[in-house]
């Protein structure tokens, strides 16, 4: 059983009794606290009936006074006693629960108490009748009373008697279980202590005497006796790992002696270690000093590529710059183009309202229609294509002012009935011209399309691969005044085709440029990478060399 095990068997055992002999102080307390209520209640009964009895005596005296002197406050003053002594007499009977015999005692009283007032009561009615005093019910009455305050007096006197009675006795029982609880508590104090003195004795030499023969062995280690056997290795307890632990401390010094012949020998060893350490770390150093000499030269070459590739980013980003100006210029011109195709597709509906009401007259409007149909593989030869295409509407419209001139000869031979035609010859005629008005303006906006293509072309044609090449498609043109309406809306095509395409590259160009940037940037990255790297390789050759300076030192 280990210290600490019979430690607390010790407390628990004092524990059990002085938990006893607080369970038995307390149920002894307890019973004695009901012997002392019980006894004070009846003492507390004991005085009710005294002031029962007073009452008594004072409501029969008011009476006798009422009797001989007709005084009206006598009766009124008995009366509230008897009234008085009805209530005192229940609370009475509320606290006498137990013992039978004087409950019933207690409600007999209650039971005379509420006789002597109604006797009382009636005696006032006669009284108030002014009946004779010697009257047979007065009489009565009177007898009647004086009988009913005899067994008053003779109840309470014996309640009184039995109260006090019962006040001595249990104040009697209860200075009896004082003194037997005095008594009791002193007999489980002695044997509380004197158990306690049985189990501090007996752990006490479980304790004091291994521990005596262990700081014996411990002295005698300390004197270097290995050859001695620790006691108490056997045990059970907590001295038992103690007396192990010394054994261990023991052979520990024995084994302290034979590892320092066994280092005088080491050392010898390693002497023999350092100088093979020494040759290897010359060699070390011979081949680390290359290394970082072959590093020093890569991490300049990488150095001065970094600075070639941010130098071409900024080129390139410089040129892409003036590509997206050029195509932005593009833009707007082609555009324009835009504005004027439209301004013609207006004059060209209004020439082929015009034709349409003079079909039936004049057949020699009708011309063949020419096809022309070519796929640009640029931006500068859909531009090209766009100018045939006006100079294609220009002829038209010569063509158109020639038909037009030619209704309105045939009119004047007509006389009368080609008046009609001639004006209607004069409005073809007047719309040719704007037909071809509005040829010349698009033909110098193209003139300005294909400068500022031709510019943005030549600008991004080293750059890259990215521009797309606008095809258009031209429509067939007829002959007839309807097809100049599809040739125009073949112009607004390929003009909106050729805006598309300016768009499509400036797209591009902000690619390239956005492109370029990231590779600046990525340039730049590489820079400082490279000066970091050089940096660490100094620090390293530093370090390496401090390294080596303190395994020569060790």
């Amino acid at each position: 059983m280990g210290i600490a095990t019979r430690l607390l068997a010790g407390f628990a055992v004092l524990i059990v009794l002085i938990a006893g002999l607080a369970t038995f102080a307390a149920l002894s307390a307890s019973n004695i606290a009901e012997t002392v209520t019980t006894s004070r209640r009846a003492a507390d009964n004991a005085l009710k009936l005294e002031t029962i009895q007073r009452h008594i005596y004072e409501a029969r005296f008011n009476m006798w006074v009422y009797f001989a002197t007709d005084d009206l406050n006598r009766y009124q003053r008995a009366n509230v006693i008897v009234t008085e002594l009805i209530k005192e007499v229940e609370s009475l009977a509320a606290t006498t629960t137990i013992v039978p015999e004087r409950l019933a005692q207690v409600k007999e009283l209650a039971e005379q108490v509420a006789a002597y007032k109604v006797r009382v009561e009636k005696i006032s009615e006669m009284k108030a009748r002014k009946a004779p005093f010697d009257d047979p019910e007065n009489v009565e009455l009177r007898v009647s009373a004086a009988k009913i305050s005899a067994a008053i007096d003779k109840i309470g006197e014996s309640l009184s008697q039995g109260y006090r009675g019962t006040a001595e006795e249990k104040a009697a029982e209860a200075q009896d279980r004082i003194g037997a609880f005095g008594t009791l508590s002193a007999i489980i104090g002695a044997i509380a202590v004197v158990v306690g003195l049985i189990f501090a004795v007996t752990i006490g030499r479980g304790i004091t005497n291994p521990l005596g023969a262990l700081v014996e062995a411990v002295r005698r280690l300390a004197g270097g006796d290995t050859a001695l056997t620790v006691p108490g290795a056997e045990r059970l307890d907590e001295f038992g790992p103690l007396a192990k632990a010394l054994d261990g401390w023991r052979v520990g010094m024995i084994d302290a002696a034979t590892r320092k012949a066994e280092e005088q020998h080491l050392l010898a060893e390693r002497e023999a270690r350092q100088r093979a350490i020494e040759t290897a770390t010359q060699r070390f150093d011979e081949s680390i000093e290359a290394t970082l000499a072959r590093v020093k030269m890569a991490v300049e070459q990488l150095h001065g590529s970094a600075d070639t590739l941010s130098a071409n980013a900024e080129q390139t980003q410089r040129q892409s710059g003036a590509v997206s100006a050029a195509t932005d210029e593009a833009t707007a011109n082609v555009g324009t183009v835009a504005s004027a195709s439209a301004q013609l597709s207006s004059s060209i509906h209004e020439i082929s309202r015009q034709v349409r009401q003079s079909s039936d007259i004049a057949k020699a409007a009708e011309a063949e229609a020419v096809e022309a149909t070519r796929k640009i593989s640029g931006l500068v030869e859909a531009a090209q294509r766009i100018g045939h295409v006006v100079n294609l509407i220009s002829d038209i419209a010569s063509q158109t002012n020639l038909l037009a001139l030619n209704a309105t000869i045939e009119s004047a031979r007509a006389g009368e009935a080609g008046k009609g035609f001639a004006v209607v010859a004069h409005e073809v005629k007047n719309l040719a011209g704007q037909t071809a008005k509005a040829t010349d303006e698009i033909t110098q906006q193209i003139a300005t399309v294909q400068t500022e293509t031709q510019s943005a072309v030549e600008a991004i044609a080293g750059i890259s691969g990215t521009i797309s090449r606008i095809n258009e498609l031209a429509t067939i043109i007829a002959g007839a005044v309807e097809e100049q309406g599809a040739a125009t809306a073949e112009i607004a095509r390929n003009v909106d085709q050729a805006n598309e395409g300016t768009r499509e590259v400036a797209s591009n160009i902000s690619g390239v440029a956005l492109a370029a940037s990231e590779t600046g940037r990525m340039a730049q990255a590489v820079f400082l990478s490279a000066n970091g790297l050089l940096d660490e390789s100094t620090a390293m050759e530093r370090e390496v060399r401090e390294f080596l300076a303190n395994v020569r030192a060790a």
